[in-house]
């Protein structure tokens, strides 16, 4: 009875004996893989010759970036040995391209400045320097005994160059030709505004007017005020925008002209055919009387279509 049962328990037909025999099999290929595989690994040799090369020319091009977009840094190499620089009295609004770098400064931060001059800059005190960028406070301190700015002589004050704003001497600065770093210069003009000014006059095409500067997002009409006499506009070189060639997304750019002027404008020249003269968008109420003053200046039509 005993053996009956172990023979109904624990026999194996044929196909049990080969599933069970593969599965040993399978088990033991494993357990050899387990042990054997960790060695192959660890003595196999990579190659990283490669990615070694790639690494170091990543960090090649961030150093060049580096030295291009923080110049700070290169002064720190230029002053850390501030000590040996022998500093004699100068005036930064004339001093040559060899006795700023007996001064200690670099190439770059020397370029910015002959570049801040040469469009008609200049440095009224000696706190002006800090507004230089790449400038190291450390250099200023000790410098800063040894700046004496000569005074203007009220003959060298001429139209178009200098003008009294506030019972003091300022440039007279154009505002279409002008960098963030000579705004600046205009009293109540931040870097902020500076920059906010640029970008409106970029839109724009050129100020035609002083009171377009009003326009300018968080521009107070008393710095407005102070600043006034002190820039002048030259409207030769704004851009204008060819009415019978622009595009609907050229058209649009523009501050003065909306979604609902443009299609007017585009479906008139389109029924019309080629606008002959810039005032037909007022006659032909395209564009508003009041509106039309305003953007008038930028507007041009080619003379080979009017013909």
């Amino acid at each position: 009875m005993i053996s009956n049962f172990l023979n109904q328990y624990f026999s194996f037909s044929k196909a049990e004996k080969n599933g069970t025999l593969v599965l040993v099999v399978l088990i033991i290929l494993v357990l050899a893989g387990y042990l054997i595989l960790p060695k192959i690994i660890v003595n196999r040799s990579t190659d990283v010759t490669d990615f070694k090369n790639e690494i170091e020319a990543f960090e090649q091009l961030i150093s060049s970036a580096e030295d291009d977009v923080l110049p700070l840094k290169n002064m720190e190499k230029t002053f850390e040995n501030m000590d040996d620089i022998k500093f004699f009295e100068f005036d930064p609004n004339d001093l040559s391209v060899d006795k700023w770098k007996h001064l200690g400064l670099s190439e770059k931060t020397i370029n910015t400045i002959r570049k801040y001059l040469k469009k008609g800059g200049r440095f009224y005190e000696p706190e002006d320097l800090k507004k230089i960028y790449g400038l190291k406070m450390d250099w200023y301190k000790r410098a800063e005994p040894y700046i004496k700015i000569r005074e203007i002589d009220a003959t060298n004050i001429k139209t178009g160059t200098w003008v009294i704003v506030n019972d003091k001497k300022a440039p007279l600065i154009e505002l279409n030709s002008a960098d963030s770093l000579l705004l600046t210069d205009l009293r109540g003009i931040g870097p902020v505004l500076a920059g906010r000014i640029l970008k409106y006059r970029n839109l724009l095409g050129g100020f035609v007017r002083k009171e377009q500067l009003l326009e300018v997002y968080g521009l107070p009409y008393e710095t407005f005020e102070n600043i006034s006499r002190a820039v002048i506009i030259d409207t030769t070189g704004i851009t204008r925008i060819d009415l019978n060639k622009a595009a609907f997304s050229i058209l649009i750019r523009h501050p003065y002209l909306d979604v609902y002027t443009v299609k007017g404008i585009l479906n008139y020249r389109d029924i019309q055919g080629n606008i002959k003269d810039v005032n037909e968008l007022k006659d032909n109420r395209i564009i508003p009387e009041e509106s039309f003053s305003r953007i008038k200046p930028y507007l041009v039509v080619s003379i080979e279509e009017s013909n």
